[in-house]
């Protein structure tokens, strides 16, 4: 955790940095889905709940240029 405090004020406030994932980052192309995508990176297809995990993901509907997390095999 930082702390920062303003020069202009007596105002300090602090900011935890964000954890860094492990693992890959993967940019869905169109027609991808969660199971093709876990079968290529991960080896299983029924793998693909570790992506929507580590992804934070709400359903499992995929956008193009959508940011996928992928977890370390």
């Amino acid at each position: 955790m930082e702390l920062f405090c303003s020069a202009f004020s007596f105002v300090c406030w602090a900011i935890t940095p964000k954890a860094e994932v492990a693992g890959r980052t993967y940019t869905v192309k169109h027609g991808d889905t969660l199971w093709q995508i876990a079968q290529t990176y991960l080896g299983k297809g029924s793998r693909y709940t570790e992506i929507v995990k580590l992804s934070g993901l709400k359903s499992n509907v995929l956008y193009t240029g959508q940011e996928l997390q992928i977890p370390e095999k």
